[in-house]
């Protein structure tokens, strides 16, 4: 599945609280996740995160 605004953009700004993650687009989108997030990198999973535990690994700031 493709969303506009985040295929081919990069993330410039990751904002973690402690009941949800945003991630900011270059192209200016913003998600909001307030469940669980899974980041993939090349099909792979990269990282994930849940409100219960948080990241499971500092994978994420590769992709900044």
């Amino acid at each position: 599945m493709e969303i506009e605004g985040i295929v081919d953009e990069e993330i410039h700004q990751i904002c973690v609280g402690k009941f949800d993650v945003h991630f900011r687009f270059s192209s200016g989108t913003l998600i909001s996740v307030q469940n669980k997030a899974r980041v993939y990198s090349a099909g792979c999973l990269f990282a994930s995160w849940t409100e219960a535990t948080g990241w499971d690994n500092t994978g994420f700031q590769d992709l900044l």
